[in-house]
């Protein structure tokens, strides 16, 4: 697989029961400032394998680097690190307000009160959420309560950002919002892996494709050369979509 040094790279991921597996030796690797797509049906384990690549849940076996280093020993949560946000942005929110959550964690990170209020500002402005700062966490919408969870996670400034069905129940105002977001990410020089099974929605913006299927990575490609008859016939017998070209795949505006 070409592309730059992975920042991040799981190797022989497996997890599950003596009775089932949910994720089977799974290997694959993350390039620095590129955006990857880890798609699949629903219940193929791709929030499981995001929760492990993120240092929130330990496999059976394999392991996880960061930067060439287990996470398990490597700084890979705050400033610099891994920051992942759930399919369910409200679980992230905690703050009575957008800017207050979004404050939250920057503040755990012992920056000083200058530094953490310019972190803060920073990401309502890279979200495009700065005029709700003084909103009631209450009153958001779903696609403003996604922004603010991103703004909470890449407040923190992380080399890696995992998110896992970013899209979900967002109209084409919302989805071109949220990819906005996530094309700047890894034009700030970050890492970027997106889990969905919506791929017509950021397939345009991606550099890699994994397709895991039955907790194992069926389909490692670059793209957009490697998306060929023979990987879209792989797809689709997933239940995955990723029909006409790439270039007109975007939903951006």
């Amino acid at each position: 697989m070409s592309g730059s040094t992975p920042i991040l790279r799981a190797e022989h991921i497996s997890l599950g029961t003596s009775e089932s597996a949910l994720l089977r030796d799974v290997t694959l690797d993350l390039p620095n400032a590129s955006m990857s797509v880890l798609a699949g049906a629903v219940g193929a384990g791709k929030s499981l394998l995001a929760r492990i690549l993120a240092g929130l849940l330990e496999p059976n076996s394999g392991n996880v680097y960061f930067n060439g280093t287990p996470i398990k020993h490597a700084h890979a949560r705050g400033p610099g690190g891994i920051a992942i946000v759930f399919q369910d942005a409200s679980a992230h929110l905690i703050g009575s307000t957008v800017e207050e959550d979004v404050a939250i964690g920057v503040r755990r990170t012992r920056r000083s009160r200058e530094e953490c209020y310019r972190a803060t500002r920073a990401a309502l402005v890279r979200c495009g959420i700065s005029h709700l700062a003084q909103r009631p966490i209450s009153q958001l919408s779903g696609g403003e309560a996604r922004l603010t969870a991103f703004a909470s996670a890449l407040a923190l400034e992380p080399n890696v950002f995992i998110c896992d069905e970013p899209f979900s129940n967002l109209d084409w105002n919302g989805v071109s919002r949220v990819l906005h977001v996530l094309v700047n990410t890894v034009h700030a020089g970050a890492a970027v892996l997106v889990v969905t099974h919506e791929l017509e929605k950021v397939l345009a913006h991606a550099r890699r494709l994994f397709l895991l299927e039955e907790g194992k990575v069926r389909l490692s490609v670059d793209l957009p050369a490697g998306l060929n008859d023979s990987a879209r016939a792989d797809l689709e017998a997933a239940g995955v979509r990723a029909r006409g070209r790439i270039d007109t795949m975007s939903w951006l505006r």
